[in-house]
Order: structure tokens, then sequence, then C-alpha cells
């Protein structure tokens, strides 16, 4: 089993942020909304992994690609 580990394939989010909406404002949404999140631009995001928050990351761009730098791992949640 030596080295099996390193390729199972795990999906991974960044959550650009969150924020609070009722029943009935969900329901009024429509194409071309804008949604104030609770995130600022300058704030890191997270990043999780099989519902755990793994890593504090910024946002980038690597060759016309949305990319993420690890700013920060976060304790592991019990």
């Amino acid at each position: 089993m030596g080295g099996s580990i390193n390729r199972i394939s795990l999906d991974a989010s960044v959550v650009l942020g969150t924020l609070d909406l009722t029943f009935s404002e969900i329901d009024n949404l429509e194409a071309g909304d804008i949604l104030k999140l609770k995130t600022h631009t300058s704030d890191s995001l997270e990043m999780v992994v099989k519902d755990s928050r793994l890593f504090k990351v910024k946002p980038g761009k690597i060759s016309n690609k949305l990319a993420v730098k690890i700013v920060e791992k976060f304790e592991m949640e019990a």
C-alpha cells in the first residue's frame, strides 16, 4: 500500500463569502441580481475539503486561470 494515499482525488471548494437571505428574497432572485456578501475584497477566503475548513487563501490568477494562494493552515477540526 505504500504511496497509494497520494493518488486519492478530493474536491476542494473556495468560499467567496456568505449572506443572509429570507425565503422570500431567494424566491425573488433573478438573473442579473447582485448580492452583497459579508466578505470584504481584502479578506482571506476559506478553502474547504469534505466539509472541513483547511486553509485561508487569497484569490489571484495564473495564465488566465483563477488561482488561490494559501496564506494560513487551519488547525484540524475534531
